[in-house]
């Protein structure tokens, strides 16, 4: 197995983050830690070392699990609803994320894999509430995956290395956004009481531009993959 280093980024820093955000929620009042920071202090100070290497494997282990947690509610909550970018990108949509040659692609994949007029047919149709939309979100599953497959024999080798990087930098996205989404419930949870309006308008903000941030990245992954399975 071929080790990365943004194996470990995508779950260390995050799980940082959360491991921040629990370590606020089991504390609760930090006044009462302040109350025996000398004896903290001494503590921290005679193992240093030992704290440092548990703060990193604890971060890591955190940073795993919320990968796991990520990838599900992603799925769950928001591609169940609304749909991958892939169903965006193959009906021509977005402005400034766009696929321009989705037509092509389309019939490229309809060629490659021997399909049918219909399983390429997506309706630029309403939302989740009609039926049009949870037939084109299904189609739109199946095509992304022909693409996926279709781009391995893609023979240009940068192309390869493109597609990873945008595929860790997707997934460092995701994990960012969720662990801090998590880390800021925790927080509202045990502070509500005594939060401030800037401190939980600072909190909204971030979570709102990280969340922009994981979509655009998915999509940049998304639009990628479908691109390399023709070109």
């Amino acid at each position: 197995m071929k080790f990365r280093f943004e194996d470990f980024l995508k779950n260390i820093i995050p799980g940082m983050i959360l491991l921040a955000g629990i370590s606020l929620f089991i504390i609760g009042d930090p006044a009462q830690l302040m109350q025996s920071q000398n004896e903290v202090r001494s503590w921290v100070k005679e193992f240093s070392e030992l704290i440092l290497l548990l703060f990193l494997v604890l971060s890591y282990l955190i940073g795993y699990i919320n990968d796991g947690l990520s990838s599900w509610l992603e799925y769950y909550c928001i591609y169940y609803f609304f749909g991958t970018p892939a169903l965006r990108l193959l009906r021509g949509r977005g402005k400034r994320i766009s696929l321009v040659i989705y037509a092509d692609i389309l019939k490229h994949i309809q060629a490659k894999q021997a399909l049918s007029d219909d399983a390429i047919k997506i309706s630029d149709g309403p939302w989740f509430y009609y039926r049009s939309f949870w037939t084109s979100k299904d189609r739109a599953n199946v095509l992304f995956k022909h693409a996926n497959n279709l781009k391995d024999s893609n023979p240009q080798i940068e192309i390869a290395e493109k597609i990873k990087d945008y595929y860790y930098a997707y997934i460092f996205s995701r994990n960012l956004f969720f662990s801090a989404l998590f880390s800021s419930i925790l927080i509202i949870i045990t502070f509500h009481a005594t939060l401030s309006w800037k401190v939980l308008v600072t909190l909204i903000l971030t979570i709102i531009f990280l969340g922009i941030r994981r979509r655009d990245r998915a999509y940049y992954y998304s639009r990628n993959i479908l691109l390399a399975c023709k070109y």
